[in-house]
């Protein structure tokens, strides 16, 4: 295994949501410790929306830690994952910012090509 596969797949998708993560919590902690602005103006709309930013950080928390945790992975699983990152992407290209939305879609593309027959060799066939 090359080090570019060990990289790939479960690692890779979780750092997406890692990503998302940390970006949603950061605009929506903002206004509690900034009087300006979020400096990202992509995500400003979730710093003016504290409820919304706030929900969407915790969806991607819990994403991430379900993707994180390999043992809990099974092709049903992270179908449903992958399914709910591309509606996530929808909702938060119309709710929020459509700069945020690539994330999702980004780690819902890449949970459903590991589906693909020789995609990931670690997830259960259940």
């Amino acid at each position: 295994m090359t080090q570019r596969q060990a990289v790939a797949g479960p690692n890779r998708n979780a750092l997406y949501a890692w990503v998302a993560a940390a970006a949603f919590t950061a605009a929506a902690a903002w206004p509690h410790f900034h009087e300006n602005p979020f400096p990202l103006r992509g995500l400003r709309n979730l710093s003016e929306q504290p409820r919304l930013g706030w929900a969407l950080a915790a969806v991607s928390l819990a994403i991430a830690l379900f993707l994180a945790l390999g043992r809990l992975h099974t092709r049903a699983r992270l179908r449903a994952c992958a399914v709910l990152s591309l509606a996530l992407a929808v909702f938060v290209f119309v709710a929020a910012s459509m700069v945020a939305a690539p994330l999702f879609l980004l780690l819902g593309v890449s949970l459903l090509r590991e589906q693909r027959p020789g995609g990931n060799p670690r997830a259960h066939s259940t």
